[in-house]
Protein backbone atom coordinates (compact mmCIF):
# COMPACT_ATOMS: atom_id res chain seq x y z
CA UNK A 1 0.00 0.00 0.00
CA UNK A 2 1.72 3.46 -1.11
CA UNK A 3 -1.16 6.00 -0.55
CA UNK A 4 -3.42 6.60 2.78
CA UNK A 5 -6.10 8.80 3.24
CA UNK A 6 -7.13 10.79 6.44
CA UNK A 7 -10.41 10.82 6.90
CA UNK A 8 -11.92 13.39 9.39
CA UNK A 9 -15.48 13.44 10.49
CA UNK A 10 -17.03 16.16 10.81
CA UNK A 11 -20.37 16.15 10.41
CA UNK A 12 -23.08 14.22 13.18
CA UNK A 13 -25.74 13.84 10.37
CA UNK A 14 -25.13 10.31 9.39
CA UNK A 15 -25.72 7.17 11.35
CA UNK A 16 -21.16 6.50 12.22
CA UNK A 17 -21.98 2.84 12.92
CA UNK A 18 -23.80 2.10 9.87
CA UNK A 19 -21.44 4.25 7.47
CA UNK A 20 -18.58 2.44 9.62
CA UNK A 21 -19.81 -1.60 8.78
CA UNK A 22 -20.66 -0.89 5.54
CA UNK A 23 -17.45 1.03 4.67
CA UNK A 24 -15.68 -1.77 6.54
CA UNK A 25 -17.90 -4.51 4.43
CA UNK A 26 -17.29 -3.11 0.89
CA UNK A 27 -13.40 -2.72 1.30
CA UNK A 28 -13.41 -6.39 2.50
CA UNK A 29 -14.77 -7.54 -0.81
CA UNK A 30 -12.89 -4.98 -3.06
CA UNK A 31 -15.43 -2.95 -3.85
CA UNK A 32 -13.78 0.18 -2.03
CA UNK A 33 -10.93 1.18 -0.26
CA UNK A 34 -9.63 -0.97 2.97
CA UNK A 35 -10.23 0.66 6.48
CA UNK A 36 -6.63 0.07 8.30
CA UNK A 37 -8.01 1.98 11.41
CA UNK A 38 -10.97 4.03 12.90
CA UNK A 39 -11.64 6.34 15.72
CA UNK A 40 -15.09 8.09 16.40
CA UNK A 41 -12.89 11.10 14.84
CA UNK A 42 -11.39 9.97 11.98
CA UNK A 43 -10.63 7.02 9.81
CA UNK A 44 -7.41 6.09 8.15
CA UNK A 45 -8.37 4.37 4.78
CA UNK A 46 -6.57 2.58 1.83
CA UNK A 47 -5.87 5.40 -1.24
CA UNK A 48 -7.23 3.99 -4.47
CA UNK A 49 -5.98 6.27 -7.75
CA UNK A 50 -8.18 7.34 -9.71
CA UNK A 51 -10.18 10.53 -11.14
CA UNK A 52 -13.50 11.42 -11.01
CA UNK A 53 -15.96 11.19 -14.19
CA UNK A 54 -16.63 14.81 -15.83
CA UNK A 55 -20.22 15.87 -17.57
CA UNK A 56 -18.64 14.67 -20.75
CA UNK A 57 -17.71 10.97 -19.76
CA UNK A 58 -21.07 10.69 -17.99
CA UNK A 59 -22.88 11.46 -21.64
CA UNK A 60 -20.89 8.42 -23.38
CA UNK A 61 -24.27 5.87 -23.18
CA UNK A 62 -21.34 2.89 -22.31
CA UNK A 63 -19.83 5.02 -19.69
CA UNK A 64 -23.36 5.72 -18.05
CA UNK A 65 -24.46 2.11 -17.98
CA UNK A 66 -21.44 0.59 -16.47
CA UNK A 67 -21.17 3.35 -13.68
CA UNK A 68 -25.37 2.94 -13.12
CA UNK A 69 -24.49 -0.80 -12.70
CA UNK A 70 -21.86 -0.53 -10.38
CA UNK A 71 -24.00 1.65 -8.48
CA UNK A 72 -26.55 -0.98 -8.68
CA UNK A 73 -24.36 -3.89 -7.38
CA UNK A 74 -22.89 -1.63 -4.23
CA UNK A 75 -26.13 -0.44 -3.51
CA UNK A 76 -28.31 -3.47 -4.60
CA UNK A 77 -32.43 -2.38 -5.69
CA UNK A 78 -34.05 -4.98 -7.54
CA UNK A 79 -36.29 -2.24 -8.90
CA UNK A 80 -33.10 0.17 -10.55
CA UNK A 81 -31.79 -2.94 -11.45
CA UNK A 82 -34.59 -3.82 -13.90
CA UNK A 83 -34.39 0.28 -15.51
CA UNK A 84 -31.17 -0.20 -16.60
CA UNK A 85 -31.25 -1.00 -20.53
Amino acid sequence: MNKIVIRFFKSKVSDFKTEAALFRLMGSKGLGPKEIEITPVYRVEECIDGKPLTMIELRNPWIAQATAQILCKTNYDKELNDKIV
